[in-house]
């Protein structure tokens, strides 16, 4: 198992991780009456991306690509795996949708 594969099941695991808090504060808002679609995403989201690197963790190898692009490429869908999930997390704790350009800080 080479280093990017190694970054790359790292990353999805860590991914993870926040998936499951996630996944305990939407049985919060479940028992306490509150409205848990904004956790439920994130929950859901979360686990479709840590595996997705987990997945590519195991196949990048196969990738007819030199080293630096391999790494570039697996560094771009981390990237892309942290926004999204980061953005996930700020509407589940602000309820902010972020359309608009009034508001909290938070939109």
């Amino acid at each position: 198992m080479n280093s990017l594969s190694i970054v790359l099941a790292l990353n999805g695991a860590l991914v993870l991780m926040v998936s499951m808090a996630a996944g305990l504060m939407l049985y919060f808002s479940i028992i306490g009456n509150q409205s848990p679609k904004d956790w439920h995403l994130l929950h859901a989201g979360g686990t479709s991306r840590g595996i997705m690197l987990i997945a590519l963790a195991a196949t990048i190898h196969l990738a007819a690509l030199p080293e630096w692009q391999l790494w570039w490429a697996a560094s771009l869908i981390t990237l892309f795996v942290w926004t999204s999930v980061a953005a996930m997390l700020i509407r589940a704790v602000t309820g902010e949708t972020g359309f608009g350009f009034t508001g909290s800080g938070a939109n």
